[in-house]
């Protein structure tokens, strides 16, 4: 029987009553109409509800990510509308939004806690078991230019994530799985006198599975080895919070021959020290944080027929972003509001190199790549920006017109202002729309602008400006019950200024211009049943369609999620499925395996999760997880060439995992 029609199935059992709530901690203590007037405030400087939110925003709460059984932000990133996931690009997944392509992350911003993630060489952040995914409170995806609000690097879209809270349960939690897979999880929390204090940590080990083949197409001996530690340290105190996060991690690069390995290890300390002061009328909000980023790696190459040591490089980089910012909102009446923020932040390189130790068997020292800034090998860049928005609401509060604008000035490469204006109408709790218009940029990255190479190749330019984009879109969305929503959106994006370089030439920014249509559908239902069977049912299905000729883009995607409670059991499962990827002019140019080049390996293709949590297994407050990802063992083989541009090459296969949480 498929996941369809068991659907249906538990849909149409009798019941002798519905209702939004439970009398329990269940999926619908709240309807999903209630849901939507929760606030959010990713999309503002000030809270505000999904309706009247100026972005489009979708939101995952702590309840789903927990039963979703998800191990990384790829996995619950993929149940949103408009999202593509590229697994394992060098050893890291790749998040495009709404058919937006970046190789490190870099057109989506990344936002922890209310601080930036992004790093300073690369611009890019990692999906992957870096962070601990079930620590996860909510999260909110903006799909959309953002940099009115947050600057650079805010170009397709936002992934804001907020921790969980003291108020959240203590727990201890081991699970084992496939490929030697192992994880131990803890939270602590501790009530003083005048403050809270709670600790969460993770430690997570795979051997992982095997690659097959390497990025040429030939066999390949290469496992997806992971190794994973996650801690944070948060403290409350009255109106102030300070928040640290350490992470180590590491990952080889699976896509090299046999006899070439890679490993890279990067270990991050993240510090964040914040203020919020709130009256009737007015709110202040003041972030200042402190992100370290450490990567090491050493490449080697061992000769198959003397097995000695053929190649050796490695590479170090130390880097760093400091910043504040404020943000004032202020109601001047119910139909009047006024948001002000102040920005600054340094990003700054303290050590970036990679260096040859030994090529073609004879040692020597070949600094391979770096980094130069006007012959300065730490280069740095400065930015101040300023931020405004009105909010103004006429017809009873039932229209809502939002204006706004940041004005940033880069040291090194002048000013950028971003805007936006955007128009939402909810003339009751059933029935909303918006219409929305926003401008954003991203800034290159230090590789682009800086990078030095001995070979020569793609070197960087500092003369290289911001691409950008603007989109404009509209929202549409319709309670045709308290449990049950249905919304329909369509945006249309013009990108310009793209970094890009030729032919294996400098960066710089080409004269193309882009334009992607797109719309997304999305359905939400939730039931309550009186039956034996049966307690609720919750599902979301969304579909997203592309009108873009990017290359590798998928132009369908659709993702189908259920959750079924029976008292203390609940299955959750999800679909999804990604219609053909466009075809790209550098597909397959340097593989040399001859069946692997001719191979069409841009097909569709579809993935299917469970995830069945038993709660109260022997004793109270106990539960019993069992995981099982890529239930129908779907593969395939999709080689490119360029590190940028590889991904998809294998996914992960079928693979089951066992936990036991114990909450307390």
């Amino acid at each position: 029987m498929n996941v369809a029609a068991f659907a249906l199935m538990m849909g149409s059992l009798p019941c002798n009553a519905f209702s939004s709530k439970t009398n329990n901690d269940g999926l619908l203590e709240l309807s999903l109409r209630e849901l939507s007037q929760l606030q959010i405030e990713s999309s503002s400087l000030s809270n505000k509800s999904l309706a009247r939110a100026p972005n489009v925003v979708s939101v995952i709460d702590r309840n789903r990510i927990e039963l979703s059984g998800a191990s990384t932000l790829s996995e619950l990133l993929r149940l949103f509308p408009g999202i593509q996931i590229n697994h394992r690009r060098n050893g890291r997944d790749m998040v495009w939004i709404r058919g937006v392509t970046s190789g490190r992350n870099t057109k989506v911003l990344l936002i922890i806690d209310g601080v930036p993630q992004n790093d300073a060489v690369f611009g890019g952040w990692s999906p992957d078991e870096q962070f601990n995914a079930q620590n996860i409170e909510k999260i909110e995806l903006i799909r959309g230019p953002g940099s009115a609000l947050y600057g650079g690097s805010a170009y397709s879209g936002i992934v804001s994530i907020t921790t969980k809270q003291f108020s959240s349960p203590q727990l201890f939690e081991g699970k084992i799985g496939s490929f030697a897979s192992k994880e131990v999880s803890v939270k602590k929390n501790l009530a003083l006198s005048s403050a809270n204090v709670f600790f969460n940590a993770r430690v997570y080990q795979t051997d992982g599975f095997e690659q097959q083949y390497d990025r040429s197409g030939q066999p390949s001996t290469h496992l997806n080895n992971v190794e994973s530690k996650y801690g944070q340290l948060k403290i409350e105190l009255n109106d102030w919070q300070f928040n640290f996060n350490h992470t180590n991690y590491m990952t080889e690069y699976p896509l090299y021959r046999s006899n070439e390995h890679k490993e890279q290890r990067y270990k991050s300390n993240n510090f964040s020290l914040k203020h919020d002061k709130e009256t009737q009328s007015y709110s202040v909000k003041t972030v200042a944080y402190y992100n370290k980023l450490s990567r090491i790696f050493d490449h080697r190459v061992i000769d198959p027929l003397t097995n000695e040591l053929e190649f050796f490089s490695t590479s170090d980089l130390d880097s760093s972003v400091l910043g504040i910012n404020s943000k004032l909102s202020y109601e001047h009446s119910n139909e009047l509001k006024t948001n002000f923020g102040l920005f600054y932040d340094k990003w700054s390189v303290a050590n970036y190199h990679e260096t040859i130790h030994k090529k073609d068997n004879v040692t020597q020292q070949i600094i391979l790549s770096k980094l130069d800034q006007k012959g300065n090998d730490k280069p740095s860049r400065e930015n101040y920006a300023a931020f405004w928005q009105q909010d103004i609401s006429f017809l009873d509060n039932m229209l809502e017109l939002i204006v706004g604008a940041r004005y940033d000035y880069h040291s090194t490469f002048g000013s950028q202002i971003s805007s936006r204006i955007g128009l939402t109408w909810q003339s009751n709790d059933y029935w909303s729309t918006k219409i929305l218009w926003g401008s954003a940029f991203r800034p290159p990255t230090f590789i682009q602008q800086y990078e030095i190479r001995a070979d020569n190749n793609v070197p960087g330019n500092p003369a290289v400006k911001p691409e950008s984009i603007s989109t404009t879109e509209w929202e549409l969305s319709y309670f045709i019950d308290e449990n049950q929503k249905l919304t329909s959106r369509a945006f249309k994006s013009e990108l310009k200024d793209f970094i890009r370089s030729f032919d294996g030439g400098p960066y710089q920014n080409s004269d193309d211009k882009t334009t992607i249509y797109g719309a997304e559908l999305e359905w939400e239902k939730a039931v309550i049943f009186q039956s034996c069977c049966l307690n609720s049912l919750a599902m979301n299905v969304n579909l997203t369609h592309l009108n873009s000729d990017q290359p590798n883009v998928a132009r369908d995607t659709v993702n189908v999620s259920l959750n079924f409670e029976k008292r203390d059991v609940n299955l959750f499962l999800s679909l999804n499925w990604s219609g053909s990827r466009n075809p790209s002019d550098t597909y397959h140019n340097r593989v040399t395996n001859v069946v692997k080049r001719v191979q069409d390996n841009k097909g569709s293709y579809l993935i299917a999760d469970a995830n069945l949590t038993v709660k109260n297994v022997f004793q109270p407050n106990l539960f019993f997880i069992l995981k099982i990802s890529n239930l129908g063992n779907k593969n395939h083989y999709n080689p490119t060439y360029a590190p940028d541009g590889y991904f998809d090459v294998r996914r992960l296969p079928r693979y089951f995992q066992f936990g036991l949480r114990y909450e307390f």
